[in-house]
């Protein structure tokens, strides 16, 4: 009779292991940026709890004046935010290229148009004189905008639709 049980704990056990073994938004995002942008690589995270289930994860970058913010509801991504600041990138495609990074890693593969669709938003946003100008990405089920002020100081955000 105890068998079933038996089963039943390890069962769960296994799930909860499993699901454990997921990575996270952070983890694909490091991985996509070993590849695409690695000076936008994670050097270290502090994560700070508030009420209501909301917390803030906030990233250094090794580029310099670079961070990534995290924002969740009840361990759920809710938001977003990559600041940087192209003059201290290789090169200027590198903030398109941090766009589509953020595409990928929330659609959770490299497959798609993830840099075109940074490159239309960065294009909008250029032609309004750097305001914010955003694009859904079905693919993604995410809204990415971009800014940029005067010093060439970029903010990128993708939000869950």
């Amino acid at each position: 009779m105890k068998a079933p049980h038996v089963f039943a704990a390890l069962l769960a056990v296994s799930s909860v292991v499993a699901q454990a073994a997921q990575p996270t938004f952070r983890d694909r995002y490091n991985d996509a940026a070993k590849e695409l942008v690695p000076q936008l690589q994670t050097t270290g995270c502090e994560t700070k709890q508030a009420a209501g289930g909301k917390a803030v994860t906030e990233c250094k970058l090794q580029a310099d004046n670079a961070l990534l913010s995290l924002d969740s509801v009840n361990n759920k991504l809710a938001g977003v935010w990559l600041l940087v600041d192209s003059t201290k990138l290789a090169n200027g495609g590198d903030v398109a290229r941090a766009g589509g990074l953020l595409l990928r890693t929330a659609r959770g593969t490299a497959q798609g148009n993830h840099l075109a669709v940074a490159t239309d938003v960065l294009d909008a946003s250029r032609k309004q004189g750097w305001k914010e100008a955003c694009k859904d990405d079905a693919a993604s089920a995410s809204r990415l905008c971009v800014s940029a002020n005067a010093r060439g100081v970029f903010h990128i955000t993708l939000n869950p639709l």
